[in-house]
């Protein structure tokens, strides 16, 4: 777990320009989540987030973002809504950026997950790394099978931008219940004040107890039409902190 992020951490790679951003914006996504089925409970989630962003002095800025999601089996009432909320700090380098920041998401009659997580950033010309680790736990581990109380974790991405508008992705999560590879894409077209991405998770070994676990997520995200996505990814924090599967 822990190699793939040393060399996210270690690896240098050139740095990008960044350019003019404002004091205050704006972020928000859509994401539908394909998520594994565990313990007959089909557990796609559909979730909106909204994010805002303050810059300061140049070098550094902070984002907090609010959730709102609704499982598909919302719809029969078999579970409530859930909700959550991020807060980050981050300090932009010549070489890219790092971050902290935390994460909780509640659900009533499962249980609340909460996150806290460094992650530091490269920025090369066309390619971007992504290390994170951090600890991780829930308050009813009970009501997910396999899952334990807390851990900690880590995560390993390397990033692929053949062009300004298109982005492709590996990488590799793991904590004390398994291992996740991952592949991803991401487009924006031309003009657009948006982009399409996918995601898709899959135990290399056995996460969870289960050999085959995967989870797929795929949505739209905001992007401001005088940026490309390579710079948007960079302006803004809303992706730094994402993990393949999610601690619910």
């Amino acid at each position: 777990m822990w190699k793939p992020v040393a060399l996210c951490t270690l690896l240098a790679l050139p740095a990008a320009a960044q350019e003019a951003l404002p004091p205050f914006e704006l972020d928000g996504n859509f994401a539908y989540g394909a998520r594994q089925t565990i313990d007959d409970s089909d557990n796609d989630i559909i979730r909106f987030t909204f994010g805002g962003t303050w810059r300061f002095d140049g070098a550094q800025q902070a984002r907090a973002a609010l959730e709102a999601g609704v499982r598909n089996e919302d719809f029969s009432s078999s579970y409530p809504a859930m909700f959550g909320g991020e807060l980050s700090w981050t300090w932009n380098t010549s070489w890219g950026r790092q971050s902290g920041g935390g994460r909780a998401r509640w659900a009533d009659d499962r249980e609340t997950s909460g996150e806290l997580a460094y992650v530091i950033e490269r920025f090369g010309n066309t390619i971007d790394l992504r290390g994170m680790v951090g600890v991780q736990g829930v308050t009813n581990s009970e009501e997910l099978d396999d899952r334990d109380d807390g851990s900690i974790f880590g995560l390993a991405e390397a990033t692929w931008f053949p062009t300004d508008n298109l982005a492709f992705w590996l990488g590799l999560m793991g904590d004390s219940d398994g291992d996740i590879g991952a592949i991803g894409a991401e487009y924006r077209p031309s003009d657009w004040p948006g982009s399409f991405f996918l995601e898709w998770g899959h135990t290399l070994v056995e996460y969870r107890g289960f050999e085959g676990y995967n989870d797929l997520y795929g949505g739209v995200r905001f992007v401001p039409r005088s940026r490309t996505l390579q710079e948007h990814r960079r302006a803004v924090t809303d992706r730094s902190f994402v993990r393949y599967v999610e601690v619910q």
